[in-house]
């Protein structure tokens, strides 16, 4: 935790990265520590929120909770379009606030996804501006079991 380093875990569909990164969950909040589990819709969900009249959070404090909370986990992270302007732009670039502010605090994240770091870079669905840090800050962990349904198939009875 001192460190600030945190995990992107990735590999195909149902090899577990969901339930590593719950046990991860459970685990830290038996330790104390203040851990948010969330995906990145949830997080632009809970920003465009604050847009409504009356609402009872602003941008700044939402991003503060996200950016402040001691780890925080982002599950099925599908990447955010790197692109030059619209809505799409918009969650670019609070995804990299998040995530700098994070790095800048030395507060650990951890991802799960089903590509790299470097494909999804690859394929402009991370903005090259972040990679660098997520590079430097997440343990890249590939999870190269087969399917667990399919090896639940392959059981005999």
């Amino acid at each position: 935790r001192k460190s600030g380093r945190g995990i992107w875990l990735y590999g195909c569909y149902d090899t577990g990265k969901t339930y590593i990164a719950a046990a991860m969950l459970k685990t830290l909040q038996g330790e104390g520590v203040t851990v948010t589990f969330t995906t990145v819709s949830r997080i632009m969900e809970d920003l465009k929120a604050t847009f409504g009249v009356g609402s009872g959070a602003t941008e700044q404090s939402v991003m503060n909770l996200y950016c402040g909370v001691e780890c925080l986990i982002i599950d099925g992270f599908t990447g955010v379009k790197a692109s030059k302007r619209g809505a799409e732009s918009w969650q670019a670039e609070r995804f990299c606030e998040i995530i700098r502010r994070r790095c800048d605090l030395n507060l650990p994240t951890v991802i799960t996804c089903r590509r790299s770091i470097k494909e999804l870079a690859a394929d402009n669905l991370l903005p090259w501006e972040i990679v660098d840090r997520l590079t430097a800050k997440l343990v890249p962990m590939q999870l190269t079991e087969i399917q667990r349904k399919a090896k639940q198939e392959s059981l005999e009875f």
